[in-house]
């Protein structure tokens, strides 16, 4: 299989909610899934050599840019109601 590839020494980690099409017409879902394949004697999960899965990043990068997104948008509006505020304070010229 190769779909959960890691390294003899790490595990591997995926917390996303995941589907593999297995043979037969079989589908393997998983979510919050570690595990080391060739480790026999453990307790702890090491956090040295990690492999995450793709799908992880996937989550990542889309949570980057909607908070960026809104990050943009509200620095607009700001930027908006300062200019309409500045041009609406001008009084100009006193007349004696």
């Amino acid at each position: 299989m190769q779909a959960f590839k890691t390294h003899t020494d790490g595990s591997y980690l995926c917390n996303a909610d995941t589907k593999t099409d297995l043979k037969g017409g079989i589908t393997l879902e998983t979510w919050n899934l570690q595990y080391a394949a060739y480790q026999t004697d453990i307790s702890d999960f090491s956090q040295d050599d990690v492999t995450d899965c793709d799908a992880d990043a996937l989550i990542g990068f889309t949570a980057e840019m909607i908070v960026g997104t809104i990050l943009a948008a509200v620095v607009d509006f700001a930027l908006l109601v300062y200019m309409l505020s500045r041009r609406r304070s001008k009084i100009g010229y006193i007349q004696l």
